[in-house]
Formats: C-alpha cells, sequence, structure tokens
C-alpha cells in the first residue's frame, strides 16, 4: 500500500503521519434533510481507514497494522510497548486499538491499552485550561521517560495515521 510519510511536530519527541487522508472533497448534492454530499477522493491508505471506522470493514486493519509496521515503526528504536490512544467515538470495536493490536503482533511488541484512558486524552483536549492541558503533557511524558529508562521506547499510536513518543 503507498504511503507517503512525513514527520511532524509536537509536545512529542518523534512524530510521524503515513499518509494524507483525502486528496479532494467537492460537494456533489443535499440529501432530503438539507445535509450536504460531498465527492470524496481519498489515497489508498484514506480509504482503507475510511472503510474501517465508517463501514466496519475489519479486514482492513491487518492491511493498515503492515503499512505502520514497513514504514513507521522502524523509525523508532527500541520499542519497548505499544500504546492505542482512547477513542473519541464510543464504538463496541475500536479501530486503533485493532490496528495498535495487530501491529504488535506483526512486530513482536507488547500493547497495553487502558495505560491512557479517555479521561486523561479529555485532559489533553481542553486546550484553553493550560493546567489540565500541562497535566496530560506530564502523563504522555512520564510514561516516556518510565520506558526510558528502562531502554525502551513507547509508541503511542493516535490514529492510524500518526504514531508519536
Amino acid at each position: 500500500m503507498p504511503s507517503s510519510i512525513r514527520q511532524i511536530t509536537g509536545n512529542w519527541d518523534l512524530g510521524f503521519v503515513l499518509s494524507k487522508h483525502s486528496i479532494s472533497s467537492i460537494p456533489s448534492g443535499t440529501t432530503s434533510t438539507g445535509r450536504t454530499l460531498f465527492d470524496t477522493k481519498r489515497t489508498e491508505i484514506g480509504e482503507a481507514l475510511y472503510r474501517l471506522k465508517y463501514q466496519s470493514d475489519w479486514t482492513r486493519v491487518p492491511v493498515l497494522a503492515e503499512a505502520l509496521a514497513s514504514t513507521i515503526y522502524p523509525k523508532f528504536q527500541d520499542v519497548g510497548i505499544l500504546i492505542p490512544m482512547p477513542a473519541s467515538k464510543a464504538r463496541p470495536k475500536q479501530p486503533v486499538t485493532e490496528i495498535t493490536k495487530a501491529l504488535g503482533a506483526l512486530v513482536g511488541i507488547a500493547v497495553f491499552e487502558g495505560l491512557v484512558t479517555k479521561e486523561s486524552s479529555r485532559l489533553r483536549k481542553k486546550a484553553g485550561d493550560r493546567l489540565l492541558t500541562r497535566a496530560a503533557q506530564l502523563l504522555r511524558t512520564r510514561i516516556c521517560n518510565s520506558l526510558q529508562s528502562h531502554d525502551r521506547e513507547g509508541v503511542v499510536l493516535q490514529n492510524p495515521f500518526s504514531a508519536a513518543c
């Protein structure tokens, strides 16, 4: 599956995106309820993610995990664990968690679910409250520092397009 890896910066040591999601999106009409419809052209990876998230096409999980394993995963040294970020939308089965588990199986690294909870994720998203934002950054830093003190890195998958620690 073709990818266009790009390094990203943020409050992490090293981060990458696998690919853009969409190539173009043009309004193509409206539904009977007035909702705008779009004709969206996606990258191959973007289409796989769309099918997984919105059409529950779980056959896309190994495809996306393999793309991460062959392109982004090798850019991290001494990975000790993989940590899926909690989802913003409740689903019976979470795409990021399933991709993380598949990636862990491919590269032989343990996956720790629940290490970062939705509550800590909410803290990170409350950008208006500097204290809460800083607390969420410290939580992530503690997790990464703890791993690094054991000569390991943790890779946190925030969504199937990016990984950082």
